[in-house]
Parts: C-alpha cells; sequence; structure tokens
C-alpha cells in the first residue's frame, strides 16, 4: 500500500515531474518515498547540474537525476479555424423591447375603498341593543343553516339564551321569530337549505380587473345562482331604490364574476339588512348600470 500510493502520485504527471526531497538532522528512513526513487532510477537517469538550484544556493547539491524519453509522436498543430461568416443586425435588435402590458387592476367589491353610508350610532339611547342585535342575527345567519333541520330550533333558542348576549325572553323570543321568517322565506328559503354554503371566497376577472370577495351565503342550482350580502346599517332602507350605490356596485360586481363562472344560469342577488330583518332582493336591471 505504501508503495502503491507512491506509483498513484507519480503517474498523474502530463509533461514534467519534479521529484525534491527534504530532511532535518536526522537521517532519512532508507525506504522513503525519495530513496526508493532515486534508487529506481539510478541506472537509466542522467547525472546533471541543474542551474536554478545552483543560483539559489539553498540546497547541500546542485546535482541531480534527470530521466527524458523521446516524444514519439508528432505534435499536432493547431488547426485554424474557419472564419466565422457574420450577418446583418436585423433593425429589431437596436430597438427597446416592448413594454409588458399591467396586470389586472385588483378588484375588492366586499372591501371598497368609498366611504359606505352613514348610520345610527351604536351608543344611542338603546345603549347599543341594535347593533348587538344585528350582529347575533348575522352570526345566526351564518351558522344555522349549516345545522340540520330537526335540530336548528334548538341549536338557535341555545345560542339567543347565552348570558353573554344579555337578551330578555321577550328579545329572545323576537328574534327567534325574525330568523325563521327569514329562513323559511319561500323566494330565498333553498339559499339557507341544504347544498347552499357561507362565507363563500370569490375569486374571477371581472371588465379586465382581478376580483378577490367572500360572499356571505351563495347557492348554485342547475337552473340558478342565488348570493346574498348582509348589511348591518341602522336604519336600513326599506326600499331597493333607496340602496347605496357602493352596495349595488359590490353586487353587480358579484353578479359579473358569477356569469363568467357560471354561464346560462340566471344570477339573482339580494341584500340581507340585519336590522329587522330583511331580505331586499335587487332587480338585475337595478344592477346593471353599476357594473364595473
Amino acid at each position: 500500500e505504501y508503495r502503491r500510493l507512491l506509483y498513484v502520485a507519480m503517474t498523474r504527471a502530463q509533461d514534467r515531474l519534479y521529484i525534491c526531497g527534504w530532511h532535518t538532522k536526522n537521517k532519512a528512513p532508507e525506504q522513503c518515498w525519495y530513496n526508493l526513487v532515486q534508487a529506481g532510477l539510478a541506472e537509466g537517469a542522467v547525472e546533471i547540474e541543474d542551474n536554478y538550484l545552483v543560483e539559489a544556493g539553498e540546497t547541500v547539491s546542485s546535482t541531480v537525476l534527470q530521466l527524458t524519453s523521446a516524444q514519439k509522436k508528432e505534435i499536432e498543430k493547431k488547426k485554424q479555424s474557419p472564419k466565422e461568416k457574420y450577418t446583418d443586425i436585423p433593425d429589431w435588435a437596436g430597438e427597446p423591447p416592448a413594454a409588458d402590458p399591467l396586470p389586472p387592476s385588483p378588484l375588492t367589491p366586499s372591501r371598497p375603498d368609498e366611504e359606505e353610508p352613514a348610520v345610527m350610532s351604536p351608543l344611542e339611547s338603546d345603549d347599543g341593543a341594535r347593533f348587538k342585535r344585528g350582529r347575533i342575527i348575522h352570526n345566526l345567519l351564518q351558522t344555522l343553516p349549516e345545522i340540520a333541520l330537526d335540530h336548528r330550533e334548538d341549536a338557535l333558542k341555545s345560542y339567543l339564551a347565552r348570558a353573554a348576549h344579555e337578551l330578555s325572553e321577550n328579545q329572545q323570543l323576537e328574534i327567534a321569530g325574525e330568523i325563521q321568517t327569514v329562513l323559511n322565506d319561500p323566494d330565498f328559503a333553498p339559499l339557507f337549505g341544504p347544498g347552499s354554503r357561507a362565507e363563500v371566497p370569490l375569486i374571477g376577472e371581472v371588465a379586465g380587473q382581478i376580483m378577490s370577495a367572500q360572499l356571505d351565503r351563495l347557492l348554485v342550482t342547475d337552473d340558478e345562482i342565488l348570493v346574498v350580502d348582509f348589511k348591518t346599517n341602522r336604519p336600513p332602507p326599506t326600499d331597493p331604490v333607496n340602496v347605496a350605490d357602493i352596495y349595488l356596485r359590490q353586487m353587480a360586481a358579484y353578479r359579473l364574476a358569477l356569469q363568467n363562472i357560471y354561464p346560462g344560469r340566471a344570477i339573482r342577488c339580494a341584500l340581507l339588512w340585519t336590522v329587522g330583518p330583511h331580505l331586499m332582493p335587487l332587480a338585475t336591471e337595478q344592477l346593471v348600470p353599476h357594473e364595473p
């Protein structure tokens, strides 16, 4: 193994191999690599004076053993590479590239930049009762449809009876009746029935803009799409003609996005005012002028 490593070291040279030894005041072992090489080259090598060592004067002796071998194969002359042919640079190479089109700007109907209509302060003489009532109704309309019909009434009563809501027995009965009226509305009962969904993310392209929104309630059937957005305005409008334009633009954008996703199906939109509460269908004719 000791000599194999020496062989490996010596056979890596391509053109020339220099073997140099060094020693301290102690004599080098007879079987050190330097002595092995010197003994092996003694018969075939020529002893010469190395000019570099003579001038350097840093070695004990400037005498070296040199072993050479004739170059048997002629070195091939490098062939000159053919001259490359260049063609004229096309005109377009000197022109700046066309600007990339701007990405579609985001559209977030559920988070409009405009200010929403002013509402009555929840800190009025009712001590915020109507404001709290609206939030309770909003939560119930989101969660109750997910509960089986035969357990829904018990869940409704249990939720309203929570001490944190601070509702009197009459208030609980009143809210329960209003919730049942909305859920059982013949026109929108399917929207709160089996197959309907709450808090549905909606992403699509509308009028060259990428829209990102969240639908409070959505029902998809083979024939039509029903979408409802909950509003807590106090007091709410009683007639669709009095609905703020900002809400009409929001629902119009929803309608367009859903049309692109479900072509050929009727899209029905409505607002659910939690103060009341009452459902307010929005006619297509009212929404079209407010499309993005």
